[in-house]
């Protein structure tokens, strides 16, 4: 791989690829991104593919805010991002969220919950059953829900748009 990279481009690819497949990072490398001219900021806006995602896939996806994954038909968390608020507080997969601040879960009572924490200093409560089992989790987490999205940076050229423009051909 890295002779065939190296007769396109001359490089260090193989010093490239190393760094990427060993590397155990915190965060994606986003150095292409931002060179391109783009950022990757989190507001609390969905975007119409979040959307149309968790309503195809039928979840409410809070990996990037308090960090859990739930099917929205049953209220089962299906996943917990590690390191993430959920997990911190001792949330694991596979329990059934029942309740939301002592009010019955909905998703609509679990997006407002959150929202309220961007302003409310106070710990999101989350009622959960696992198996016969009821337990109550405070999550620590401030800042409402987060969403990840590519922002122009107009300090730096668009390159990213000129390489996903359409090509013409004659």
């Amino acid at each position: 791989i890295v002779a065939a990279l190296s007769a396109v481009q001359p490089n260090d690819w193989a010093g490239f690829l190393n760094e990427r497949l060993h590397s155990t990072a915190a965060r994606a490398p986003l150095g292409g991104i931002e060179r391109s001219g783009w950022k990757l900021n989190y507001d609390g806006v969905r975007s119409d593919f979040w959307k149309a995602r968790e309503e195809t896939r039928k979840i409410i996806d809070l990996t990037y805010s308090i960090g859990i994954l739930i099917n929205n038909e049953d209220g089962t968390i299906s996943d917990v991002r590690y390191g993430g608020p959920a997990q911190k507080a001792g949330i694991a997969p596979s329990v059934k969220l029942i309740a939301v601040n002592s009010r019955q879960y909905t998703p609509t009572a679990l997006r407002e919950a959150i929202a309220k924490t961007a302003t409310d200093a106070r710990p999101l409560e989350l009622l959960v059953k696992d198996g016969e089992y009821y337990q109550t989790f405070r999550i620590d987490y401030q800042g409402g829900e987060k969403y990840p999205h590519l922002t122009r940076d107009a300090a730096t050229p668009d390159l990213l748009t000129a390489i996903l423009a359409p090509r013409v051909t004659k």
